[in-house]
Formats: C-alpha cells, sequence, structure tokens
C-alpha cells in the first residue's frame, strides 16, 4: 500500500455536471454486433494474458496432483509455467501456459518425449480459451437458457423486477423465514458429510471410529446450527461492481445479476438486499452519483474498455472505508493524479462528504502485463479500520480478510474454544489466521498461539492487533503454509498438546498441510473452522 502522491495539477473535475442522456444511456449491443465478436478478442488487445503462450501435454499417467506436476514442471525442469488445467477430472491431458513465448517453447523443447512416470510426454502448442461470455452468446444451445436466465423484456414488463432477481441471487433463502434457512443449511450441511463419508469409504478398507455415525452421517453433530444474533444488515464488507442496469443502461454501482462466465455484466441497484447495511448503501449511492457525472465510462469486461470497476466499501460502528478500483485504460500519469485530485474532493468537500467515509482508497488496474502490480493508494482519511470482538480490538487493511459479520464471530470464537477443548498448555496453531483474530481471541485459554498467513499486510495487522491487545504468548509468519508448517511442528515434542484451526479460504488448503497436518502424531485436534457467519 502506497501513500497518493499527487503532481501539482490543477484539481479539474473529473464528471460532467450537465452529461447527457445520450452519454448515460448508451445502446446495448444489437445481435448483429453480437455476431460478429470474436470470442479470442481478448487475445488481440495488447494486454497480458497467459493464454497467448499455452501447451498441451498428453500421455500423462493418472493419478498426479497439480502440486506435483508443477513441481516436476519448475524445479526439476526449470520451466517457469504460470497456470496449469486439466482437460477433465480423470483425463490424461493437461494444458499449462507461460508468460511469454521463450517460455512456452522451451517447454515443448525439453518435454516433448521426455519420460515421466513410466509415460513419455507428447507435447504441442495450443489454442487459447475462447471468451466465456461470448461464447454463450454464440452456441445455438445456450441461447434459450441465456434469454430465459437475463430475458430484459421480462423486466421491463414488470414480470421479474431485477431488485427481486438481484435478491434471489444474493439471498436465495430470502423469502423464507429464518429457522427455516436454518433447517435447509443443517440438511446441507449433513448431505455433504454423508457424500464426504462415502468418498472415504471407497479409499479406505475400513471405517475408522470418527466416521461412525447415526443414520447414516459422517460426524456427530454437537447441536443444530446455532442462529446469528443479528440477520438484517449485519455485512462489514461489501463488493459492487460498476456496471449498466439491465433495463434502462443507467451507470449503476451494485452486484451483478450473474457471473462473466454465465453471461452476464449487467449490474443492479443493491438497496433491498436486507444484508447491506445502510451506511454502505449511502456509500454506494453518493458513488453511483458521482460515476453517472463522470467523463470516464464503467469498465466493460466484454470489450475490455471503460474506467470504472469496482467499489469495496467496509464498515464498523463508528468507522467506514471505501475502495474505488479503476481501470485505468491508457491514461496517462498525470491524468490519474487528476481522478485521484478529484475523488479526495468529492468525499472531502461535496457530495461524498455526507456518507461519511473515514478512510479512501484507490487502487489502480492498469494495462496487464505479465508482472502486474496493482497498486493501492491511501488517498484520506485513516489507513485503518478498528473492529471490535469482545473487549479486543482489530487493525483492519484495505486486503486484510476479517469476518463479515461480527457479532455472530464473536459467538463462532467462544464455540471453537468450547469444542477445542484448549486447556493452559495447549498450543494453537491458527492455519490461514488472516488478522489473527481466532488467536488473538483464544490466546487467554491456551500456552501458547502460532499463527499463519500468506498475505503480508495481514500479518502486519495481526502483529499489531496482538500489541494493541496486549498478547504476549503469540507469533506470526508470514509464507505458504504447506510451506511453513511442518518447520513449525518440528520444535514441539511429541507428547505435546496441539490443537489446530483451519478457517480455510473458498478455494481450500494445499494437499500438503493436509497431509502434514495428518502424519502431525502431536496434533491432539482439529478445528476447521469454515463458519457461514
Amino acid at each position: 500500500m502506497e501513500e497518493c502522491v499527487l503532481e501539482c495539477v490543477e484539481a479539474k473535475p473529473c464528471f460532467d455536471v450537465n452529461f447527457s442522456s445520450e452519454r448515460d444511456l448508451p445502446s446495448s449491443s444489437s445481435a448483429a454486433d453480437m455476431e460478429k465478436k470474436d470470442e479470442y478478442n481478448y487475445t488481440k488487445t495488447g494486454e497480458f494474458t497467459s493464454e497467448i503462450y499455452k501447451i498441451e501435454i498428453t500421455g500423462l499417467k493418472p493419478p498426479f496432483g497439480f502440486g506435483e506436476l508443477k513441481k516436476f514442471l519448475n524445479q526439476k525442469m526449470k520451466l517457469n509455467s504460470s497456470k496449469i488445467k486439466r482437460k477433465g477430472s480423470n483425463s490424461k491431458v493437461v494444458f499449462v501456459t507461460f508468460r511469454c513465448e521463450e517460455d512456452r517453447m522451451k517447454a515443448i523443447q525439453l518435454l516433448e518425449g521426455y519420460k515421466w512416470k513410466g509415460k513419455c510426454l507428447s507435447v504441442k502448442k495450443a489454442n487459447p480459451a475462447a471468451d466465456p461470455l461470448i461464447q454463450k452468446r454464440h452456441s445455438e444451445n445456450a441461447n434459450d437458457e441465456l434469454r430465459e436466465a437475463f430475458d430484459i423484456s421480462k423486466l421491463q414488463e414488470g414480470n421479474v423486477p431485477p431488485k427481486i432477481w438481484l435478491k434471489n441471487i444474493v439471498m436465495p433463502l430470502w423469502e423464507k423465514p429464518y429457522n427455516d434457512q436454518l433447517h435447509i443449511k443443517q440438511l446441507e450441511i449433513e448431505r455433504l458429510l454423508v457424500k464426504l463419508r462415502n468418498e472415504i469409504s471407497k479409499v479406505w478398507s475400513f471405517t475408522p471410529v470418527w466416521l461412525r455415525g447415526v443414520s447414516g452421517l459422517t460426524f456427530q453433530f454437537l447441536d443444530c446450527i446455532r442462529p446469528s444474533p443479528v440477520v438484517e444488515r449485519y455485512r462489514n464488507k461489501c463488493e459492487f461492481t460498476v456496471g449498466l442496469d439491465p433495463v434502462n443502461d443507467l451507470r449503476t454501482v451494485g452486484f451483478r445479476l450473474s457471473s462473466y462466465k454465465k453471461g452476464s455484466v449487467k449490474v443492479v441497484d443493491p438497496s433491498e438486499c436486507s444484508i447491506v447495511p445502510e451506511k454502505t448503501l449511502d456509500v454506494c449511492r453518493v458513488f453511483q452519483d458521482y460515476v453517472r457525472r463522470s467523463i470516464y465510462e464503467p469498465y466493460n469486461p466484454e470489450e475490455n474498455t471503460g474506467f470504472w470497476r469496482q467499489l469495496t466499501v467496509r464498515t464498523t460502528k463508528d468507522d467506514c472505508m471505501a475502495v474505488i478500483v479503476m481501470h485505468t485504460q491508457d491514461l496517462s500519469i498525470l491524468e490519474i493524479n487528476k481522478v485521484m485530485l478529484d475523488l479526495i474532493q468529492f468525499f472531502e468537500e461535496c457530495l461524498g462528504k455526507l456518507c461519511g467515509v473515514t478512510s479512501l482508497f484507490f487502487q489502480c488496474f492498469g494495462k496487464r502485463l505479465s508482472n502486474e502490480n496493482k497498486k493501492i493508494y491511501h488517498l484520506t482519511g485513516t489507513r485503518y479500520l478498528t473492529e471490535l470482538l469482545a473487549d479486543l480490538k482489530f487493525r483492519v487493511s484495505p486486503n486484510s480478510f476479517f469476518q463479515v459479520n461480527s457479532l455472530a464471530t464473536e459467538m463462532v470464537y467462544d464455540l471453537i474454544a468450547e469444542v477445542a477443548s484448549v486447556k493452559k498448555d495447549t498450543i494453537l496453531l491458527d492455519i490461514c489466521c488472516g488478522t489473527g483474530a481466532i488467536g488473538i481471541y483464544l490466546a487467554r485459554n491456551v500456552k501458547k498461539v502460532i499463527g499463519i498467513e500468506l498475505v503480508e499486510s495481514a500479518v502486519e495487522d495481526a502483529k499489531f492487533n496482538a500489541k494493541c491487545n496486549e498478547i504476549g504468548n503469540i507469533e506470526f509468519h508470514c509464507g505458504k503454509v504447506e510451506e511453513l508448517l511442518s518447520l513449525i511442528l518440528r520444535q514441539f515434542p511429541p507428547e505435546t498438546d496441539v490443537v489446530a484451526i483451519i478457517d480455510p479460504p473458498r478455494a481450500g488448503v494445499h494437499h500438503k498441510v493436509i497431509r502434514t497436518i495428518r502424519r502431525t502424531i502431536s496434533l491432539q485436534r482439529l478445528e476447521i473452522g469454515r463458519a457461514h457467519v
């Protein structure tokens, strides 16, 4: 994160007070225009994409893990692979991308005919993947599905109001009473655990005690899902997209109707989503007004044109942080500085002052390079938010992870302490610790806490939070869990009472982490805190 360094430029407004209706109501792409669009146009824009430098490897012998294959490519063969994707779940074919043509040709020369795991590899150049949105719109089979999902005429006729449509996507259970929602989620978790038990049973020749449950359940529930103390206006972080409304094409700051891959780039006003706080909606409305007056168009991911991309709002009881993201395209440094100056003026002196933003940041998405570094600039206000959990204070920076429901988080952390049965001689491992909230919250109940986190700014926040709350029996390590965990565990004798807590990212944890945990004799208990709070 960098301080905003502005050149001495005239603070000329970056919005047009007398904007025209034609600019604010751009015409939608016609069917004829859509037919002309190239599914591979994104590779011709001049921006970096590793899809341009892709190879296809056949002859692989399954099973093999992506980590194993990546280690073979990058460490043993000294290649610089970027992404690896398998053609199918059990396929012997993988696609590998690189950052330049030189790296791709080197890979083809070294891998062609190479014998790996007893099989000779065959390698050739591969075409880039098609743009999923354009491909979907070109597909005859997808046309009916697309019209059904995003039939603008239905929205215009009022049969399905856009805001109701959005609620069905953002809050799919919103029409059901809260107790019914909890029951549905309970059944969903039970089905997942039964499926997990069945999958494990296919691999193991016996059923361990911890897999033997009642009525086919994998694990025994402590009790039913516990209700949140607050169910409305609770999200302390919301990410909004800047785009066009599906009915009138007005510039809108809100939530997308669907994903790019599923065929939609339209954005709907979030004001009827009851999980979004009023303070957050105020910021959203004010910035939307700014965007509608701006001389810069919203970013269009389909065409890779336009500028305004995203608004992230984080709130606490007293504070509000806004992070504005702009695709700067070919703007000069002077023009970008003007944009930042104008945002400062808008939120300090104009309409933006009314929405209570206490911390303002600006992030640039420029023309993509293979070593792209998306800088985030502090424009005005405080550099951090302070979140409260019980009597503890936590510093939260723009990129740090923190649970989105603060009141429910306290309840979850108390439950974790209860279930983990931590004691005064326990060593607590907080894996994927973020800003250190779980470890700091439980530190008073254990001998020592060790946190591991990949995001450097989050580790800095975690260390600050521990010091601020006068927690001395805690340490944090920055790096990949799969590389640090085994090294950390070696310092403790086998008889040590070690408890690990994992609140994993959506993508899950590395398979090496799982293997290390399973092989650690001293690890007495493991709590997986994938909490829906």
